[in-house]
């Protein structure tokens, strides 16, 4: 996929929420594994 030089380049945003940082950072990694952008 060729993204135009006019487009917005934040594609997307991951947010995510957890107990504590520990939790967070495992959370936010699991998430980007399975992050798919078609």
């Amino acid at each position: 996929m060729e993204i135009p030089i006019y487009y917005d380049p934040m594609i997307a945003k991951l947010v995510v929420h957890a107990a504590n940082r520990d939790a967070a950072i495992e959370k936010t990694i699991w998430a980007i594994d399975n992050y798919h952008i078609e």
